[in-house]
């Protein structure tokens, strides 16, 4: 049949592209999830945020936003 250590067998590239597909998964998946997190008091209105201000954002607390 197939033997495991020879790299032009069936498994290896079988397991070669599950790793590779789960690879990119991860890195789209962190991607995203760094792109989603907005950082309130930076003067950009981000996703989640209701506005952003910069360092006027409140009267009460410095560079405080919503994020609803």
């Amino acid at each position: 049949m197939f033997n495991r250590k020879n790299t032009n067998s069936l498994f290896f590239f079988q397991n070669f592209h599950l790793q590779v597909i789960m690879l990119v998964l991860m890195i789209s998946l962190s991607f995203t999830h760094a792109v989603m997190a907005g950082v309130c008091g930076d003067g950009v209105r981000d996703v989640g945020e209701v506005c952003d201000n910069g360092a006027s954002n409140s009267d009460s607390v410095s560079n405080a936003c919503r994020t609803d």
